[in-house]
């Protein structure tokens, strides 16, 4: 009878010590559905995430897919450098360093008049276009877990991020009211705070993340040729779920979903501004894990929102584990 509870309760602790037996060099070549909820003590993981996007469709104030007005058309990009630091076993420091690029075009039509009787008005076709590029607002993050994974239960974690306005807030380059750069910042400082849990049951592992992000308002320029004006931006709530399984040891599928809803307690020049917004995303991935390096790609899909974006989006990370 000893014998046979020896026998099981070796069963039952070898998983366990496994897990924990693992070489440095194993743990920094875990996927994204069997690493932990932050990065072990020591370990420093380096980034580079892109991003494009179009500027054709919105979701209107009703919730009805159109185009922007105007015959307006444009393309966004980002290419974010990231660096993440396992201070502790539980608790980890991140930077992100972002730099942004947009291009938005717009034909319009004139109709002059013509004096001469014998000629028709004429109707040209005006094009404007807009582009800019440089590095926006940088983000510094922690995250700790204030309960670490066990066979029953989720890792439980907190984390905060803040954004520093370090990019340009107001319009460069102007020319006139319809030709000049856009800025690549927001101009305010932004503060993100959340709680999420997340739970690896190999060959499958799920999370959900609450978030809550305060915006403290600033002043710019918000059309060429004005003064600053101040403002504040609604500050938002969202909720992120991801379901992720792997194909086989290297290869794994991520789906997330997320609903983001703008509280509407923004202000224009100390004027409320009337804009309720949320909207409704679902991201698939696919992560490719090759020793320490991983890449995931992605594409950002809206279903469902108010005066919000709907353009679908494309999305690219590379990071390596040091």
């Amino acid at each position: 009878m000893n014998r046979l509870i020896s026998i099981l309760l070796v069963m039952l602790m070898t998983p366990v010590y496994g897990q924990e037996q693992l070489l440095p060099s194993e743990k920094k070549q875990q996927t994204v559905v069997t690493e932990p909820a932050s990065l072990y003590k020591g370990f420093f993981r380096a980034g580079v995430a892109g991003y494009f996007g179009t500027v054709d469709k919105y979701f209107d104030a009703s919730g009805n897919k159109t185009y922007f007005p105007g015959n307006i058309w444009g393309s966004t990009y980002g290419i974010s450098m990231s660096a993440l630091y396992g201070i502790t076993d539980r608790f980890q420091a991140s930077v992100s360093i972002p730099y942004m690029g947009s291009s938005a075009s717009q034909y319009v039509l004139f109709q002059i008049p013509s004096t001469d009787p014998t000629r028709p008005d004429s109707l040209p076709t005006v094009r404007y276009l807009r582009k800019s590029s440089g590095f926006g607002d940088i983000s510094v993050g922690l995250k700790y877990q204030i309960a670490t994974e066990t066979a029953s239960r989720p890792a439980v974690m907190v984390y905060a991020e803040a954004t520093i306005p370090t990019g340009e807030k107001n319009p460069t380059n102007v020319i006139d009211a319809r030709n000049y750069t856009p800025p690549v910042g927001d101009g305010e400082f932004k503060l993100n705070v959340g709680v999420g849990i997340r739970k690896v049951m190999y060959p499958i592992s799920y999370s959900v993340f609450v978030d809550y992000m305060k915006k403290f308002g600033g002043t710019k320029i918000h059309e060429p040729g004005e003064a600053e004006i101040p403002f504040k931006s609604s500050d938002f709530m969202d909720v992120i779920a991801s379901f992720n399984f792997h194909l086989n040891d290297w290869i794994a599928v991520m789906n997330e979903v997320s609903y983001f809803y703008y509280l509407n307690n923004g202000t224009f020049n100390n004027q409320p501004v009337d804009a309720p917004t949320y909207l409704l995303q679902y991201t698939p991935r696919v992560s490719f894990q090759i020793k320490r390096l991983r890449l995931n790609e992605g594409v950002l899909i809206p279903l469902a929102g108010q005066t919000a974006s709907a353009d679908i989006s494309f999305m690219l990370l590379v990071q390596y584990t040091f």
